[in-house]
């Protein structure tokens, strides 16, 4: 017996079944394809919202311009990706074992409440604090979501799911800069 759980339930072949419940069955892929990627814009956005508030942020702090650009655009930055990183080794590895739609969940829900907590910062320490759980969340969303899409998608349509969610990213890391 395999030691892994059941990740997702696997969609019956519907060859033989009426036209109705195929629509139905391509329209659950496409949904969750769909919400999966506005998820995802979302996340992704939050990514670069810091980025154009540099001297905001830091004249909120009380740094001078020396310490903006050590602690704010290279420190975060740097804890971001450095934990942001391993994160996404791991929840690649994790979404072999466990439910993916709860890690997606799971991973959603720590990006979102850090990105919320970003609201309550005091101190430097606090929001990098944040920000890094931030990273550990977005980092390990993108390779659960390709997961996740790979269980629905043939591989013949893989690649236009993997280019939608690579876009969606793209569009929401453009949109947080811009916001």
């Amino acid at each position: 017996m395999s030691p892994y759980v059941p990740l997702i339930s696997k969609i019956p072949d519907t060859s033989k079944k009426s036209k109705v419940v195929c629509c139905k069955r391509m329209s659950k892929k496409y949904w969750t394809m769909g919400l999966i990627g506005v998820t995802l814009l979302c996340l992704f956005a939050d990514q670069n919202l810091l980025a154009p508030n540099l001297t905001a942020a830091a004249d909120d702090f009380g740094m001078s311009d020396h310490e903006r650009d050590e602690k704010l655009g290279g420190q975060i930055a740097l804890g971001f990706f450095v934990l942001g990183a391993p994160a996404a080794l791991a929840a690649g590895y994790w979404a072999d074992l466990y439910n993916r739609c709860h890690l997606f969940g799971v991973m959603t829900l720590l990006s979102s409440l850090a990105t919320g907590g970003t609201y309550f910062v005091q101190t430097y320490e606090q929001l990098f604090f944040v920000r890094t759980l931030t990273g550990i969340g977005i980092g390990a969303a993108a390779p659960i979501t390709f997961s996740i899409m790979g269980d629905f998608f043939s591989l013949d349509n893989r690649i236009y799911v993997s280019t939608y969610l690579g876009i969606c990213m793209s569009v929401g890391i453009s949109l947080g800069q811009l916001i």
